[in-house]
């Protein structure tokens, strides 16, 4: 944890730059922003000189014995008070197109950064602390601290923080009949504000100040401000007026704008030549399970996005969730399915039935469910009801999302660069198909195929040899 003695050691006043005109001004070590299930970390370079300066060779990294990681090209010019922005996408992370991409990440447990000129002198070594998640930490007022608000690219704002204040306390989620009193509570001196629209709490919504009587199916948001504070991580809950079910609900607490605004909303046409629905972008979801009987088994902050294929058109979307890291617990510490023994989940699927949407409901869980036993891969699920924002959103299927994570939770793969370098590949496995890692190897294998003569004992075993032909059988 940061603690508050390390962060106000933090706050002490630093050079506003490093040696010269240009430093390391802003960063993000834990973004929550992810497109296509990547979000890369960041940092920004600003020169605040009165005149330009070339860029070219000034080397950056996190390694002080190898200080050009990442190196500027050629002709790149920086206009005074403008800034660079950098992803840190790693050695094997896709790069953001037509940006500046360093082969290293960064460390959301604090590190040390260093900026060096094309003739080997350093012209920073920047050390950051333990980063929150999607919280950018940057230059402000002459001091280096936590950014209440991200502006990569664009000037920081005014106030830098030493840390944020403590997350309320709030009655958890639950079902009930009749009239329920609902309590917020935080730390002497903090302003609690909260919201009843599943929108995130600005400093202008409602102040809380005495508890709260819920009368009807109720969602609240809140969080504190303090005075000289980061604001606190946020709470959610669901208040559901119905008696305790016989069947697991799934809560989301959303901004609408996240789900169905015009431009932005995942689960929108929008106006554009792609639809919003069709776009692989994560946005912040709280995220309740309630198991049978009504007892809360899962709260915390995730993302979601549109999922499926064709489906997409329908009214009722199917809804992918994650945990991440960037908003609360990195799994989900629960498990829902009734044929599964994992302790925890990366990520749920909430099916909304797809082609089936308008017969029974039940056709893809039911063949899926003829798997069992066979040792094959296979998807398990169990039918749930999901509300978003307080509103009843009808049945779904809750279901096992294929994903990396997904294939590794079967085959008992744990570490992280042997779970990135899994091959997930759909329909024919060419190029647009990847789903995760590569498709070299399966290629390799079809162009022996097409090119070597199969009755030959030792061409087909070559091929038997990189093949589970007895899942192929069972299938």
């Amino acid at each position: 944890m940061i603690t508050l003695l390390l962060a106000l050691m933090l706050l002490l006043p630093l050079p506003a730059v490093g040696e010269g005109d240009v430093s390391i001004t802003e960063l993000m070590a834990r973004n929550g922003v992810y497109e296509n299930g990547q979000a890369h970390d960041w940092l920004e370079i600003t020169n605040s000189g009165a005149q330009a300066v070339s860029l070219s060779g000034w080397g950056i990294s996190d390694d002080a014995s190898a200080p050009f990681a990442f190196v500027f090209p050629q002709n790149t010019t920086l206009k005074p008070g403008a800034q660079a922005l950098v992803w840190c996408v790693g050695k094997a992370g896709p790069p953001v197109k037509g940006a500046h991409n360093a082969p290293f990440k960064l460390s959301g447990e604090g590190e040390t950064l260093y900026l060096t000129r094309p003739d080997g002198s350093q012209a920073q070594a920047l050390a950051f602390p333990e980063q929150y998640g999607n919280t950018a930490w940057g230059l402000a007022g002459g001091m280096y601290g936590f950014l209440e608000q991200a502006t990569p690219g664009k000037p920081n704002p005014d106030t830098a923080f030493a840390s944020r204040a403590d997350t309320p306390q709030l009655t958890p989620g639950q079902f009930f009949e009749g009239a329920l009193i609902v309590t917020l509570t935080a730390a002497p001196g903090s302003d609690i504000r909260y919201t009843l629209d599943g929108s995130a709490p600005t400093r202008t919504d409602k102040a809380y100040t005495q508890p709260l009587s819920v009368d009807k199916t109720t969602v609240l948001r809140a969080r504190v401000y303090m005075d000289g504070l980061l604001p606190s991580a946020e709470v959610a809950a669901t208040y559901i007026k119905e008696p305790p079910p016989d069947y697991p609900v799934v809560s989301l607490i959303a901004d609408k704008k996240h789900l169905f605004d015009e431009k932005i909303g995942a689960l929108s046409k929008g106006s554009g030549s792609t639809p919003n629905y069709e776009k692989e972008r994560e946005y912040p979801t709280f995220i309740e399970y309630f198991a049978r009987g009504g007892a809360l088994q899962v709260s915390q902050q995730g993302t979601f996005t549109a999922s499926g294929h064709s489906a997409r058109v329908n009214k009722q979307k199917s809804i992918a969730l994650y945990a991440r890291a960037a908003y609360g617990p990195e799994r989900f510490s629960y498990n829902p399915f009734p044929n599964r023994t994992y302790q925890s989940y990366k990520s749920w699927l909430l099916r909304a039935a797809n082609s089936d949407a308008y017969a029974t409901r039940l056709r893809d869980p039911a063949i899926s469910s003829l798997a069992q036993g066979t040792g094959l891969l296979y998807q398990d699920g169990v039918p749930i009801v999901v509300y978003i924002n307080g509103e009843y959103w009808g049945h779904y299927n809750l279901r096992e999302k294929i994903n990396k994570h997904f294939v590794a939770q079967w085959e008992g793969v744990t570490k992280d660069k042997h779970i990135d370098a899994i091959d997930i590949l759909a329909r024919t496995g060419t190029d647009e198909f990847v789903q995760n890692g590569s498709n070299k190897d399966w290629l390799a294998l079809m162009d022996f195929c097409r090119d070597h003569d199969l009755n030959n004992p030792d061409n087909l075993l070559y091929v038997t040899e990189r093949l589970d032909v007895d899942s192929l059988f069972q299938h």
